[in-house]
C-alpha cells in the first residue's frame, strides 16, 4: 500500500474539517469563529494523520503601517505546506489595548487567515449584518492580506 503524500492528507483534512461559527457580536450583528475554535476542533485531525501545524510570525513595517504577517505551516516530519496572511494594526485604535495586546490581536488574525487559507475554512452563505443581504463568500481566498483588525473576528 502506497503512502499517503502531505497533499493527499491536506485535500482529506480540507473535506472533512468543519468550524461553526460558535460566538456572536451582539453590538455588531454577526457570528464569527475563533482561532481556538479552529485549533480545538484540528488538533484530532491533525493528530490522527501524524501531521504539525506551527504558526510563526513576523513584524513588518510597510510605508508606515505596522503589519504583523503569520505563516501557518502543516508538516508531516520531512514535507511542509505553508500560507501566509497579514494584519495592520489600526492606525487609531478603538480599544483600550496597550501595544502588546494589540500586536498580539493582529497576530491571532492574521493567523486565523493562513489556517482558514490552508484549510479552505469558508464561511458558505454569510450575513452582511450591515445590509441584512446574504452574501457568498465560497471562493474568496483567505490568505491575501487583511486591512484591518477589529475586536472580533469575523472568519
Amino acid at each position: 500500500m502506497a503512502e499517503v503524500t502531505l497533499h493527499e492528507k491536506l485535500i482529506a483534512i480540507q473535506s472533512e474539517l468543519k468550524v461553526p461559527k460558535t460566538e456572536n457580536n451582539e453590538f455588531a450583528g454577526f457570528k464569527y469563529r475563533t482561532l481556538p475554535k479552529i485549533e480545538e476542533v484540528l488538533k484530532p485531525i491533525l493528530a490522527k494523520r501524524g501531521l504539525v501545524l506551527t504558526f510563526t510570525d513576523e513584524v513588518l513595517e510597510v510605508g508606515g503601517r505596522v503589519y504583523v504577517k503569520a505563516k501557518a505551516t502543516l508538516s508531516d516530519g520531512t514535507n511542509s505546506i505553508s500560507t501566509e496572511a497579514y494584519a495592520r494594526e489600526a492606525v487609531a485604535p478603538k480599544s483600550k489595548m496597550d501595544d502588546s495586546q494589540l500586536t498580539g490581536s493582529c497576530s491571532t488574525y492574521a493567523r486565523k487567515y493562513a489556517v482558514g487559507g490552508m484549510f479552505l475554512i469558508d464561511d458558505a452563505e454569510d450575513a452582511d449584518p450591515k445590509s441584512g443581504n446574504v452574501k457568498s463568500t465560497k471562493g474568496i481566498n483567505t490568505d491575501k492580506p487583511v486591512n484591518k483588525v477589529s475586536d472580533d473576528f469575523d472568519i
